[in-house]
């Protein structure tokens, strides 16, 4: 494997179904993001929308592969 211990890396999943319009994605995003970077492959433009907003606050860089997200510092390199 590569990397060997050098980091960790977490996995949240959202395995339920959800609605189209999600009026408070911080119902199912983690409380809280303690991480160096976030690697966005949701696919709901709500929750990823909300998870760039927290992490832009947290100062955390966001990779948001594919996403057309508006918010600041998401960098959105094309699939």
């Amino acid at each position: 494997m590569f990397g060997e211990d050098r980091f960790e890396i977490n996995i949240i999943s959202i395995d339920i179904p959800l609605p189209s319009v999600i009026d408070n994605a911080y119902e199912y995003l983690p409380d809280k993001i303690e991480a160096d970077l976030v690697l966005d492959f949701t696919k709901h433009p709500d929750l990823s929308h909300d998870l760039a907003v927290m992490c832009r606050k947290l100062n955390i860089p966001v990779i948001a592969s594919g996403k057309k997200t508006k918010v600041e510092g998401v960098i959105t390199p094309p699939t």
